[in-house]
């Protein structure tokens, strides 16, 4: 059983469920159920252990959070690195929590040492150290290493070839398969650089399951600064593509084949567009259970409900079986450090949600779930002057700026169209008429457990 060590807790503890107590003789014994695989999804017994042993005692123990319980005490043997020692662990419902069991201070005590910085000090168990090679691209990457491959696109006119590269974490352990993609249009690096923060974390010798990085999709386009590609196409609109056809349905098809094909997860990484800014804010299908799970925890301020659009990767890579998060902050061609940080720790959170890595940042809250959201249009032609910014909340009707002409005339103003948050600005203050300004989403507060 997978367990943690918490040196912060004196007593060690169970995920215990089904608890009853009953008389063997004149004995008080206990039986109980547990998971021993923590990935077993919450209420299913399916994998579960029934259990029957001597009631040792029944203490009060005070929670992390300082609640204070009776909890069943029983005595059992901990194998841990080789040594066995007789412990007494706790019996509680700790379902929710990442780990289902957690080992104290009093297991610990002059026998081991901790070592906070390294893992798998031990050793990796022996029933889940091997994993078959993963094969992308031709290129065969073993179980425990990282590697970059260049999976080709084309040749410019020069006899140049360009290539989509893919960094592949293949862990040495077992677990999920995800996809990270930033750049789909040339022009938004703040994904680029979320992909490198999150890699520099991340050690195909301890990551349970496969993660593959695609931090620059749009090749063409990243190299010319530009959001689409040389024939003008959008590439995200051109999801699930074809083998043949358009440049822009080649690369979705590459993507979708070499990459999300083999993934049950993905996050898809984008900035505003067209001189405009966006808070960092995720948009999913927060209908779904396991994508709304894992948006929580991604602990963006904002999450928005919102559909995929027909031929986007989104779109493509839900109706192909995968969960999506899609997250956007920041302008293009501009790094932004709050959309950056944000993004990159939300991925980390994401990946610890799914258990593919140990929790390395701190938990987030989500304060704001959104739907609908409706844009600010220019209704005159001028230069715009706002009085508001990304992340601010506003109410029906509220003044939000004004368009004055050059000489100082005011032309008109820019009201919010419902009560709500600001989610996006234009930058540029020429604004011609029909322009859309400020993008107002319709939110309501998120009930904290």
């Amino acid at each position: 059983m997978k367990g943690k060590v918490d040196t912060g807790a004196r007593s060690s503890s169970l995920h215990a469920f089904g608890l009853e107590t009953f008389k063997k003789g004149e004995e008080e014994w206990v039986r109980f159920e547990i998971h021993p695989n923590q990935r077993n999804a919450k209420g299913n017994a399916k994998g579960s252990v029934t259990v029957e042993v001597p009631l040792l005692d029944t203490r009060s123990v005070k929670s992390s959070s300082g609640v204070s319980e009776e909890r069943p005490v029983i005595q059992t043997t901990l194998l841990l690195g080789g040594i066995s020692r007789t412990i007494e662990v706790t019996l509680t419902h700790r379902d929710d929590m990442g780990f289902r069991m957690l080992i104290g201070r009093e297991a610990l005590r002059g026998v081991f040492a901790v070592e906070p910085n390294r893992s798998y000090i031990a050793g990796v168990p022996p029933s889940t150290s091997k994993r078959d090679a993963l094969l992308i691209g031709g290129v065969a990457i073993a179980a425990g290493t990282r590697k970059q491959v260049a999976l080709p696109i084309s040749r410019l006119a020069s006899g140049t070839e360009v290539a989509l590269p893919v960094i592949v974490l293949h862990g040495r352990l077992p677990g999920p398969t995800v996809w990270m993609n930033a750049a789909i249009h040339g022009d938004e690096l703040n994904g680029v650089e979320i992909i490198r923060r999150v890699l520099e974390k991340l050690d195909a010798k301890t990551v349970r399951g496969t993660v593959l990085a695609v931090p620059i999709v749009n090749v063409h386009g990243f190299v010319s600064g530009d959001r689409y590609l040389p024939d003008r196409r959008d590439l995200n609109r051109s999801f699930p593509g074809a083998a043949r056809g358009s440049l822009a349905r080649r690369i979705a098809h590459l993507l979708m084949t070499e990459v999300v094909s083999r993934c049950s997860f993905g996050i898809d990484l984008h900035t505003g567009s067209d001189g405009r800014t966006n808070l960092s804010q995720l948009r999913a299908d927060l209908e779904d259970p396991e994508t709304a799970r894992l948006a929580t925890a991604f602990g963006c301020p904002l999450m928005l409900h919102a559909n995929p659009r027909d031929n986007t990767l989104r779109y493509a890579a839900t109706v192909a079986g995968a969960h999506v998060l899609l997250f956007e902050g920041g302008e293009a061609l501009r790094f932004d450090r709050a959309a950056i940080e944000a993004g990159t720790s939300g991925i980390l959170r994401v990946f610890a949600a799914l258990d593919l890595i140990d929790p390395i940042v701190p938990a987030a809250t989500t304060r704001f779930r959104g739907g609908g959201s409706k844009w600010v249009r220019a209704r005159r032609s001028g230069l715009a002057q706002l009085d508001c910014e990304v992340g601010d909340q506003v109410e029906r009707g509220q003044l939000l700026g004004f368009i004055n002409d050059s000489f100082g005339k005011r032309l008109g103003t820019l009201k919010s169209p419902h009560d709500g948050m600001v989610i996006g600005l234009k930058l540029e203050p020429l604004v011609n008429r029909g322009d859309a300004i400020i993008h107002v989403a319709v939110i309501q507060p998120v009930e904290l457990p």
